[in-house]
């Protein structure tokens, strides 16, 4: 009999717990809306929360597998995000209609977003999921990351930004380690960043991934950019950047640089960087960082000031050590030079299977003495032929 009222004992309790993970594995969604109330519960469309800064407080009932819903509308606010989801049960924060977040502050930074400071503010949090919203007339970031693991930013656009639109990097930039781990940004927009520059001089690039392990950037578009367009950088590795489109840079268009970090197996393929500066660059810009095991395949270089791809050597560094890049199978056409490598520490890299032309003659490749780039098989388009220029 004892052991008959054990069993029943273990099965009574074992039926609560199955029936209280059911009852939560149904996940909430919550609202957010103009005419809300943060004092109502956000459970429906008529007693919605009025700020996503409230939805995402601490104090808030928002839990893993939640999702939160903010309704069409112009919202004035920084939000820093508070809560965290899990691996299996993520927190879902997205839009509805037509959504735009302000910063309080866009001239001053001083109520609103402030230096290193972001609109959407996401530090110290993991597992969530952020789409669809669109931020506008931002001081400092438009999306900031920090010290994050497994978060996804996707559908989101930035507009008119004083610094980077998407930033994900440290917030202490006095420790050099990896802070951020599996960040994915995809389908993001990201127009006019870097647009403070007389304070600021748009610090960070448009859309920048630092000390970041395990990333994907996928499907962005970049354009119209005082500053450089996307930066892999500091330490960033395990990752991938792929079919995005970056215009309209007076910098850099798509650029990888170690700082003071090791940054390595990078994987850059089906990109179009056009009308900038650079196409795309590589190198090491501090002595502490090397650069390496990079494959740039399958992407496209087209009308670019200086070169279509540069290995270069700008930067503070005395030494700028790239080794190990394959640059293979890509179009290189209508840039002022093919591929050039300004950077005598480059110790091995591969140029092969290129489609390249130069509208300066004879510089389609241009090596200064000392860096070890092997070129071959690469078919090489005369300037008066190419298509680009309307030949």
């Amino acid at each position: 009999m004892n052991i008959l009222k054990n069993n029943r004992l273990f099965f009574g309790v074992f039926y609560v717990v199955v029936l209280m993970l059911c009852l939560r594995a149904e996940a909430a969604e919550y609202y957010v809306s103009k005419g809300g109330s943060d004092a109502d519960d956000g459970l429906s469309m008529q007693k919605s929360w009025a700020t996503l800064s409230y939805a995402l407080s601490k104090s808030s009932p928002v839990s893993p597998g939640d999702v939160v819903t903010v309704l069409e509308g112009e919202y004035v606010e920084q939000v820093r995000f508070e809560k965290s989801g899990t691996p299996t049960a993520m927190i879902r924060v997205r839009t509805e209609g037509d959504v735009v977040f302000r910063d309080p502050d866009p001239a001053g930074g001083t109520v609103g977003v402030g230096h290193m400071e972001a609109v959407l503010h996401i530090q110290d949090q993991s597992n969530l999921i952020v789409e669809g919203f669109r931020i506008e007339g931002s001081w400092h970031f438009g999306i900031g990351l920090y010290h994050v693991e497994n978060v996804i930013v996707q559908d989101c656009c930035t507009y008119n930004t004083g610094a980077s639109g998407i930033y994900v990097g440290r917030w202490d930039h006095s420790v050099y380690r990896i802070f951020n781990r599996n960040v994915k940004i995809l389908r993001c927009t990201i127009e006019k960043p870097g647009q403070h520059g007389k304070k600021w001089q748009g610090a960070q690039e448009s859309l920048s991934v630092a000390a970041t392990d395990t990333f994907e950037v996928a499907y962005c578009r970049v354009f119209d950019s005082p500053r450089d367009g996307i930066d892999i950088k500091n330490g960033s590795r395990n990752g991938s950047l792929h079919h995005c489109i970056v215009h309209d840079i007076e910098k850099i268009g798509i650029y990888f640089d170690a700082w003071k970090m090791s940054t390595y197996n990078i994987d850059v393929y089906n990109n179009l960087s056009y009308n900038n500066f650079v196409g795309y660059a590589l190198i090491a810009e501090i002595d502490d960082g090397l650069l390496h095991d990079v494959r740039v395949r399958n992407n496209v270089a087209l009308n670019n000031g200086y070169a279509g791809l540069a290995f270069t050597v700008w930067g503070m560094g005395s030494k700028h050590v790239v080794r190990d890049v394959l640059v293979e199978d890509n179009i290189f056409i209508g840039n002022l030079r093919g591929v050039v490598a300004d950077n005598p520490d480059v110790e091995s890299a591969l140029v092969t299977g290129n489609i390249i032309s130069s509208s300066i003659t004879g510089d389609e490749f241009r090596f200064v003495p000392g860096a070890k780039v092997e070129q071959f098989d690469n078919f090489l388009i005369p300037f008066s032929m190419d298509v680009s220029q309307g030949n």
